[in-house]
This record gives C-alpha cells, structure tokens and sequence, in this order.
C-alpha cells in the first residue's frame, strides 16, 4: 500500500512539480490549494502532512497548530515549505 502525502501548496506551478516528485517517489498525493478543507477535517487521514507556510488564508504553522491540537492527527509528521526568495 502506498504511503500517503497531502500536499497544501497554493502556488499551481509549485503544487504540480511536488506532486510529480513525490508521485514518481512511490506515494500517493492529495493537493489542496489552500488549509480550510484542513481546519474542516474534509479529508482522509495520511501518512504525512506537507503545507506551504505563506498562504494567502490560513498559513501552514498556523494548520500544524491547529492538526497538533487535534486527537485524530496530532501523531502525523508535518512538513512546512516556503519557497520565499526574500527570506
């Protein structure tokens, strides 16, 4: 069974290239463009989280906050990206 990723990235271009890498590594990939299906809980639990940190809505430490306060998803790894070129 294939491990599974959801991928928060609300920059297309960024989201698409992620997803392939991470297709072609072996795992199954969930896109989302922004966090509020995550605060929703409109998903299926993975395996591991990845979410862009700047977003236009709900910023990805804000969504690991929020999952780590959670009993269903508080043991799942997040991994926070940023693909600011001013940091």
């Amino acid at each position: 069974m294939l491990k599974k990723i959801i991928l928060v990235e609300d920059d297309r271009d960024c989201s698409i290239i992620l997803k392939k890498v991470l297709t072609d590594a072996g795992y199954q990939v969930d896109t989302l463009s922004e966090g509020s299906s995550i605060v929703a809980n409109n998903f299926s639990l993975p395996d591991i989280f990845i979410f862009d940190n700047f977003m236009p809505m709900i910023h990805g430490i804000a969504l690991c906050k929020f999952l780590k306060l959670q009993a269903t998803t508080k043991a799942i790894p997040v991994i926070i990206i940023s693909a600011n070129k001013q940091l």
